[in-house]
């Protein structure tokens, strides 16, 4: 008759922001739930590079029907780069929006007055 395990059990879990899941301690991504974001496991595979790679890679394998190794290999590679430069550029992009947020109202006033 532990009060503090029954208050626990009452606890209604956040759910996921993907799919709506519970995501209790047991079931959050420990990645994302490190940053206070209530995401569970399975979905957090679909933020991961590895899961951009492999819909990329099979959307082209199965495209070209093709069965060699070596080629698969070439393409996950170059998959894997082509999504890690997408990435620096969105980081890139996230970084002049958060650094030019706090100019807006000079901006606009400056847009303005042209």
């Amino acid at each position: 008759n532990n009060p503090n395990a029954k208050s626990v059990l009452r606890r209604k879990p956040i759910p996921c922001l993907t799919c709506g899941h519970p995501t209790c301690s047991s079931h959050s991504s420990p990645t994302f739930s490190t940053k206070q974001i209530p995401i569970c496991q399975p979905c957090a595979y679909l933020f991961e590079l590895d899961f951009l790679v492999d819909v990329i890679t099979t959307a082209t394998a199965s495209a070209s029907a093709v069965d060699d190794n070596r080629q698969t290999l070439a393409i996950q590679t170059t998959c894997r780069q082509k999504v890690n430069d997408m990435i620096d550029c969105y980081d890139r992009a996230k970084l002049l929006l958060a650094y030019t947020a706090q100019y807006t109202d000079q901006i606009a006033q400056s847009l303005e007055t042209r």
